[in-house]
């Protein structure tokens, strides 16, 4: 025989299943309902990005401007190789800011945002209320109005040997909120931001996937 309890508190719940006998436990997290809208997974890809790209430049943008409903960044997973012509050797700096008072969307580059039942992870699930979701061409994207935190929320660091076709980052965490972990919350006019510096010289390209949930409270 064995007996179960739940704990937990506003934010988690956690079955503890204990055995008699041995006074054993087994701890299995339970999600709360949230009241979720719908999870989604969205890939872009950029373009060849040109050699010369200024330092910090914003090469992504995900806003969020739903005034009712939240948004729950999961997972943003990402990597970059360069192409045909080699950098520099240096040193690739990839950070990921928050952006608050996100009220104009970025500009330039080409629009990922899903339409329709597009990279839901269940048909039956809401078409996303994301505002706008891009990813630069061949160049930076153009700030909107936005003021993004003082520091990154997180960030990934490279080196390249001066060799054409090498891999700068391979696919990896951005960000991650496992199960149990907190994930970032966007209220309405908030968002995130990834930002590049490279070495001169050097032509690359990028992927970004990032995984959210949309919900009714938090």
């Amino acid at each position: 025989m064995s007996g179960i309890q739940l704990v937990g508190n506003a934010n988690s719940s956690t079955a503890v299943e204990v055995e008699v006998n041995t006074k054993a436990a087994r701890f299995t997290p339970r999600p709360i309902d949230y009241g979720s809208l719908g999870i989604y997974s969205l890939a872009g890809a950029s373009g060849i990005m040109a050699a010369g790209l200024g330092a910090a430049a914003p090469i992504y943008s995900f806003r969020w401007g739903n005034a009712t409903n939240l948004a729950l960044i999961k997972k943003i997973i990402f990597s970059a190789g360069d192409t045909a012509t080699a950098f520099t050797a240096g040193t690739f700096l990839f950070n990921m800011f928050v952006a608050r008072s996100f009220s104009a969307s970025d500009t330039g580059g080409t629009s990922i945002l899903p339409t329709g039942n597009s990279n839901k992870l269940r048909t039956s699930m809401g078409t996303t209320l994301l505002t706008d979701v891009r990813i630069s061409s061949t160049a930076t994207l153009t700030a909107g109005t936005r003021t993004l935190d003082g520091q990154p929320l997180s960030n990934l660091v490279s080196s390249d040997p001066a060799t054409a076709g090498d891999d700068i980052i391979a696919p990896y965490p951005l960000f991650l909120a496992n199960a149990g972990d907190y994930p970032l919350v966007l209220a309405q006019n908030e968002g995130f931001v990834i930002q590049a510096t490279v070495p001169a010289t050097g032509t690359w390209t990028f992927g970004v996937t990032t995984v959210w949930e949309e919900v009714a409270a938090y």
